[in-house]
């Protein structure tokens, strides 16, 4: 699967990766199935390492039911933060355009071109050199 994600039990933060060809359909299933876990700590954050995808197939309509699968969790999210971090300007742009429809909504989302600003934001500790996230 182009997508993997990881729960760190210490912090409850939601570490995703992605890799290749990423479509909409595996990210709303990815999306479910993180949901669907339970373990995810209150309020929800996620950080989403997009640097190794190479194309995100997704299109505003696809945006709009990602974000409609995120609220119909938004009781168990808290004030969810979700960070993109992307090394595409392309995947960049889908990030701000996540991040303008997801303004009425109590989910905040933001793509960054760097790691260590996106944990900051979403207030995790910084990752020690050389180690990689799960």
């Amino acid at each position: 699967m182009p997508i993997s994600y990881y729960i760190d039990p210490e912090t409850g933060a939601v570490f995703s990766h992605g890799i290749g060809v990423v479509t909409a359909q595996e990210l709303l299933d990815v999306l479910a199935e993180v949901f669907g876990d339970g373990a995810f700590g209150r309020p929800y954050r996620e950080l989403c390492d997009f640097c190794g995808v190479e194309r995100l197939d997704l299109y505003g309509q696809d945006a709009r039911q990602a974000l409609a699968l995120a609220q119909s969790y938004a009781s168990e999210m808290g004030k969810a933060r979700v960070a993109i971090v992307t090394c595409s300007a392309h995947i960049y742009g889908i990030g701000r355009m996540f991040e303008i429809l997801a303004e009425a909504l109590p989910i905040q989302i933001k793509p960054f071109d760097e790691d260590e600003e996106a944990r900051r934001w979403l207030g995790l500790p910084e990752q020690p050199q050389g180690q990689d996230q799960e």
